[in-house]
């Protein structure tokens, strides 16, 4: 019984040292406590709610002007394309791959950039049942949906990382 504490502590003690940590806050410099948000789509866009909610759940404050930021991040426009992969026995779709790309940038309030501009790509497969003609849009929405946020959470991801 002594044997799963000793276990346990030096468990965490590796994690600890690797540098492992459970995804919560990103620990982001003071210039992009202020962020000011340039999102193609505008304010009311599925992207720009869902990139003003993972800013407020980590303590960032999206601005409304540029003036009153320490940083800025463009991003979009996305694109998403469907690719059959697999026509079934009566010539319908059975499996499609959905590619999701999001490209964005990071500069400084100087405009100065503060990383590299990169894209974001992903994709999934959709299978779908020759019967359930219904719950295909259903699908397809869902998963680019769940392809935004990922992508939005992969952004802040690297932008903590390269400001460590």
């Amino acid at each position: 019984m002594r044997l799963l504490p000793a276990l346990l502590a030096a468990s965490l003690m590796l994690f600890a040292g690797c540098g492992f940590h459970l995804r919560g806050q990103l620990d982001v410099p003071p210039a992009m406590q202020r962020i000011y948000l340039d999102v193609a789509g505008g304010p009311g866009s599925p992207l720009h709610r869902e990139l003003e909610r993972v800013l407020l759940i980590n303590g960032i404050h999206p601005v409304k002007t540029p003036a009153e930021a320490g940083a800025r991040l463009a991003v979009g426009p996305e694109h998403s394309e469907k690719r059959l992969l697999v026509k079934g026995t009566q010539g319908s779709a059975v499996e499609y791959e959905i590619r999701y790309s999001l490209p964005y940038t990071l500069s400084g309030s100087d405009g100065k950039p503060l990383m590299p501009a990169d894209t974001i790509q992903l994709s999934r497969d959709l299978l779908y049942s020759e019967s359930a003609v219904l719950g295909r849009d259903t699908g397809e929405t869902r998963a680019i949906n769940d392809m935004r946020s990922e992508a939005v959470q992969a952004i802040m991801r690297r932008a903590a990382a390269q400001a460590r």
